[in-house]
């Protein structure tokens, strides 16, 4: 996403200077806007997960595993629920939001 937004910013957009707040203010709400929604659902997943498996987890760090290894499965379902809104996003954009822009720029 950082990537993207820099990529848009720097190579498409071409402010001069780079850091014009009329080009790196919008951006960068946008990046700040995805990326809370999908932080907060992984942090809400994997204390979900850690919290009802934890004697599995236990288990896991009693015979050897380190806790990346023991928490690896809430790992995994809490980057899944991260990705949910940038999929839900990218669903609806050919749809939705590039008509709706078209028909704004038209009016």
């Amino acid at each position: 996403s950082l990537l993207g937004t820099g990529t848009v910013l720097l190579l498409i957009v071409t402010p001069d200077p780079w850091y014009n707040a009329q080009y790196v203010i919008p951006l960068a709400g946008m990046l700040i806007n995805n990326s809370l929604s999908g932080v907060a659902l992984a942090l809400n997943q994997m204390m979900d997960h850690l919290t009802n498996s934890k004697e599995h987890v236990e288990v896991l760090l009693a015979f050897g595993a380190s806790p990346w290894e023991a928490a690896w499965p809430g790992f995994i379902k809490s980057a899944q629920a991260a990705l949910i809104p940038a999929i839900n996003g990218m669903n609806v954009i050919g749809l939705v939001s590039i008509p709706g822009m078209m028909t704004g720029q038209i009016l």
